[in-house]
């Protein structure tokens, strides 16, 4: 048996329904209501009914003040409902309370002293989510890649206000999953990137597969002190990263890796000749994917669509000649037979 969502109770038959359910359920309903009056909006604010002001922070026309006693009255997830829909600007929240100031940190700056209250919590899921957010001082972010639990680390090597000099410094990290998380950052200069990728750091020390951190992958992976599986990661998450040089992850397409293999051809900015590369992969579906990819050259797509088992991801690219587009279309075997 699932349990409702916070803030919400989920609907039961009314023959099941309790006095209190059914009178929840009305007030719900009211809620709701498109035409409810702006006096009963303010009556069913004031009652107290948590469920009911998650029901009333949805609704498009709340005047400024009622969005106001709903922020005042309501719980964590009111507040941070009305925070991102917009309606409440984040500089009238006036109550330090964790989850709600780290949904504000998202939306706008926050006070430098609330966000280092966070940073100081015992709760490292705390401290995580706060290092995640967008606005969150640059100071702060450093202090968190300072912090002794790992996963706080690798979100603030994720943090879009990262600055150069703390990328310089995660880059070297001893733990891979912290290079991991600063290798997917489309904030981290280009160069880092490029260090990453061509192992320019001393050797990492440890990895998920190593260390019994727990981590997701950990799992699945192996590790003889050479990290290579925590490695073959890496490199998938420079060839992710858009800030990563096309002429870099070009070099990947031998990689060991085929989740490499795979991103690499829908990659639009390579080089032809690793398209071609890709090309001549043993597994069909990457093949399919470059077929697809609207940034290999004619000849590379008409040689695709004459091939029978990538013809039809072929015949989905947008740049596919329109010639090409005829011979297919009159086929009778999958390709264009120009082959």
């Amino acid at each position: 048996m699932t349990s409702d969502p916070p803030g919400r109770r989920t609907e039961r038959p009314a023959g099941a329904l309790g006095e209190e359910e059914r009178l929840w359920e009305l007030r719900s309903g009211l809620a709701r209501n498109p035409a409810l009056p702006a006096s009963l909006v303010e009556q069913l604010t004031a009652l107290g009914d948590p469920s009911v002001w998650l029901e009333l922070a949805e609704r498009d026309d709340l005047s400024g003040d009622q969005i106001r006693l709903l922020a005042r009255r309501g719980d964590a997830h009111v507040v941070i409902r009305l925070l991102s829909r917009g309606l409440l600007p984040p500089d009238e929240v006036d109550r330090f309370d964790p989850p709600v100031v780290i949904a504000m940190a998202d939306i706008a700056p926050i006070p430098e002293d609330w966000a280092w209250r966070l940073a100081a919590s015992a709760d490292p899921a705390i401290r995580g989510a706060l290092a995640a957010t967008t606005h969150l001082p640059a100071d702060v972010v450093a202090a968190l890649a300072d912090d002794p639990d790992l996963e706080v680390v690798a979100e603030a090597a994720r943090s879009p206000r990262i600055s150069d000099p703390l990328a310089q410094r995660l880059a070297t990290h001893p733990h891979l999953s912290v290079r991991r998380a600063l290798a997917c950052n489309e904030h981290v200069p280009s160069h880092l990137l490029v260090a990453l990728a061509e192992r320019r750091a001393p050797a990492a020390e440890l990895c998920p597969a190593c260390d019994g951190s727990g981590h997701r992958l950990a799992e699945q992976w192996s590790c003889d002190g050479g990290h290579q599986d925590a490695l073959h990661d890496l490199d998938y998450a420079l060839t992710l990263n858009p800030r990563t040089p096309a002429e870099t992850v070009s070099r990947f397409t031998a990689h060991p890796s085929i989740h490499v293999h795979w991103r690499l051809a829908v990659r639009t900015d390579l080089p032809q000749g690793a398209y071609r590369a890709l090309a001549q992969d043993p597994t069909p579906g990457i093949r399919a994917d470059v077929a697809a990819n609207p940034a290999i050259d004619e000849a590379l797509i008409r040689a695709m669509a004459d091939d029978t088992s990538v013809a039809a991801a072929a015949a989905a690219n947008p740049s596919l000649p329109e010639a090409v587009m005829h011979d297919l279309a009159a086929s009778d075997d999958g390709s264009t037979g120009t082959g």
